[in-house]
């Protein structure tokens, strides 16, 4: 993956864990069965998505890149880029554009959910 790719990566996926986790926190409190199931696949994205910002971090880090979340405003986010014997360059994610980011990668996941709740059911 290209750096810049890491980066938008690792920039938008925590908006998406935070979606998750609001809409697992929200169906933990229901007792009703359909509840439960999407409160299961939730955890089980949280999880996938948890360990791919780990693994995004860590290859970002070993490329010398660090990213600071700075100034969120009403329009949008900024971020600080820091690269290792290099000048910081900073940037500001728009609010239209973070919640495209982050609809893309919250679908990505979905699917690939899907994939593999399907190739499970056809592997047995």
């Amino acid at each position: 993956m290209e750096t810049k790719d890491l980066i938008r990566e690792c920039i938008m996926l925590p908006g998406a864990i935070d979606i998750v986790n609001q809409g697992f926190e929200q169906l933990r409190e229901g007792s009703n069965f359909l509840k439960t199931l999407y409160g299961h696949a939730a955890k089980v994205l949280h999880t996938q998505m948890m360990h791919d910002y780990r693994e995004l971090s860590r290859e970002l880090r070993s490329r010398g890149y660090t990213i600071v979340a700075g100034d969120k405003g009403p329009t949008g986010q900024t971020y600080i880029v820091r690269i290792r014997g290099s000048s910081d360059r900073t940037m500001t994610v728009p609010a239209d554009v973070a919640k495209r980011e982050t609809d893309a990668i919250l679908e990505r996941y979905v699917k690939q959910l899907e994939h593999d709740l399907e190739n499970r059911r056809y592997a047995q």
